[in-house]
């Protein structure tokens, strides 16, 4: 099914001014849950048969296309880190507040 995503995305979806939202890309290929698209996309991502750049964008005006340029480029890469940033930063605070409760409890 990748490949399905993968040849769309590249027939009709070149460019930012071409997104498409994931509900709509799930609709086509009949995908059920946003876990199981994100994972197609993933997928695409991390194989080097597909050459080209999957980008995205999260939030209303979102959605996924291929790349068609070095701002395009650097858009996806600052999104992406953006939201890396923001999970490690959550994890640092879980791993605060749990260590904080282990010494409480031993105390």
């Amino acid at each position: 099914m990748e490949e399905q995503i993968y040849d769309y995305l590249i027939n009709n979806c070149i460019g930012y001014n071409n997104r498409i939202k994931a509900y709509k890309l799930m609709k086509m290929f009949n995908i059920k849950d946003h876990k199981t698209f994100r994972a197609k996309i993933q997928n695409i991502r991390k194989n080097k048969s597909f050459k080209k750049l999957v980008g995205s964008e999260a939030g209303k005006n979102g959605g996924y296309w291929i790349i068609a340029n070095k701002e395009e480029y650097d858009k996806t890469i600052f999104h992406h880190r953006a939201r890396a940033s923001e999970m490690t930063h959550t994890c640092e605070i879980l791993m605060e507040k749990w260590n904080t409760n282990e010494k409480e409890e031993r105390v």
